[in-house]
């Protein structure tokens, strides 16, 4: 069969439901009535009937499910085409409230935001051949509260569904709300009215990534990079990068760069000082096997990211994807830089609750931000390093941005956290720290 087809993005939910597996291949390719659906595609159904689309692409009817070799198979070659599934859809709808297929698109009791409307007396200066004219004023962040705070926007497939799709149609708690190429979103209660705020990070700006330019395209991705972080997978270690990968595919191209286990080639070694965000939990888990500790990848929690446009001090010369095969992840990054080295006699202060530990190295306080709590040193060891890998020059002092690194018995290091230090000019810490940094020998560092 050929021809239009849309999409449907849902969440499965907790409950076992029938899908596509080895068992089930044969009976669903003989067909079954719509009854026989539960009420999430019954109603997707209904809704495709209305606007004449007679096709429909389900990820849990599309896809072998299950462990077996052949749904593992499967599974390989379709997740990264899901990049082109939703892209050349016509339309997907996105059952934004539903927690499980069960629920429908529908919540069967609607509750409706209260919105109170009142005329005010507005004083500017006006043209005086303009026209009388009644302005509507509303709140932009109380639609995008509302559509972000969506089950489904929780789901991190869902962010990569949602941005390659050329129109959505989201059934909400309180209202349906369109999202397409021309207009952000609209939205029940305000038709004909585009609010030019954003859900973060927007339809629009994908849509448009040919037209542009660089600096548009990077803050783009480190919107992209906090809301999928920020998400859930239910099975991270095998789709934390999958879930993404066309959507960073769609802006390393914008970009003219390559792009691989998170990070764009262009941003190295700057995009390297990624950090978790202060206020994600204390408890975080590192997955190594699937990304190596250099990437943000092999964290679950948001993540904040770092690309400068300042002098950078270390260089990255080349990543290995398969030289390396003892180490854990099988990658290694190779670069070029100045070690510090930290020990007993650097001076350590833990701050309670937070992920920061400060160190006095050679005079300069150092604030390090470690991925896992977990890991939070109490005392300086001699297998814990700095490598600066940026310098933020500004009016009265410096500001160097580095990782901080375990010494593995390999001689590999690997990441557990970011740092930064401020050294104000003039200072004699200031010209101490980098007499002190200038005096350590390039070295070739392997980051695992």
């Amino acid at each position: 069969m050929s021809g239009p087809y849309a999409t449907l993005s849902h969440c499965w939910g907790t409950d076992t439901f029938e899908v596509l597996d080895p068992s089930t291949l044969e009976s669903l390719k003989a067909g079954r009535s719509r009854s026989e659906f539960l009420a999430t595609f019954k109603q997707c159904f209904d809704v495709l009937d209305f606007f004449g689309i007679s096709l429909v692409w389900i990820d849990s009817y599309c896809i072998l499910q299950g462990l077996s070799d052949e749904s593992v198979r499967d599974w390989e070659y379709e997740a990264p085409m899901m990049e082109h599934v939703y892209s050349n859809s016509v339309l997907t709808i996105a059952a934004a409230y539903a927690t499980g297929p069960r629920k429908g698109l529908f919540p069967e009791v609607l509750r409706r935001a209260s919105v109170t409307k009142r005329a005010c007396q507005v004083h500017w200066r006006a043209i005086a051949s303009d026209p009388a004219t009644i302005w509507d004023l509303s709140d932009a962040a109380v639609i995008n509260s509302t559509v972000s705070s969506e089950h489904l926007f929780t789901r991190g497939w869902v962010l990569q569904e949602r941005l390659l799709s050329k129109r959505v149609l989201h059934f909400g708690t309180e209202e349906l709300f369109w999202q397409c190429a021309d207009r952000e979103h609209l939205c029940e209660s305000r038709p004909g009215v585009c609010d030019e705020a954003h859900i973060v990070p927007g339809m629009l700006e994908v849509q448009r990534l040919r037209s542009m330019d660089e600096d548009k395209v990077q803050k783009l991705w480190d919107r992209v990079l906090y809301a999928y972080s920020s998400a859930r997978l239910t099975k991270p270690r095998k789709d934390k990068l999958m879930a993404v990968r066309g959507l960073a595919n769609r802006l390393a191209a914008a970009r003219a760069t390559e792009y691989a286990y998170g990070l764009f080639w262009s941003d190295l070694p700057a995009a390297l000082c990624w950090q978790v965000h202060p206020g994600s939990p204390r408890s975080a888990d590192r997955f190594v096997r699937r990304a190596p500790s250099w990437s943000w990848a092999s964290i679950d929690g948001p993540i904040q990211n770092y690309v400068p446009d300042t002098p950078e001090i270390t260089q990255v010369v080349c990543i290995d994807l398969v030289a390396n095969v003892e180490a854990t992840s099988g990658v290694t990054m190779v670069a070029i830089g100045r070690v510090l080295e930290l020990s007993e006699k650097h001076s350590l202060q833990t701050l309670d609750d937070t992920r920061a530990v400060e160190f006095d190295l050679h005079g300069v306080n150092v604030t390090c931000i470690v991925d896992i709590v977990e890991d939070r040193p109490r005392t300086c060891r001699n297998h814990w390093c700095l490598l600066p890998v940026c310098q933020r020059m500004y009016t009265r002092s410096d500001d160097y941005q580095m990782l901080l690194l375990l010494s593995n018995k390999d001689g590999t290091f690997s990441r557990i956290g970011y740092a930064h230090s401020e050294t104000h000019h003039g200072a004699e810490t200031s010209s101490h720290f980098a007499r002190v940094l200038q005096a350590q020998p390039a070295q070739m560092v392997f980051l695992v």
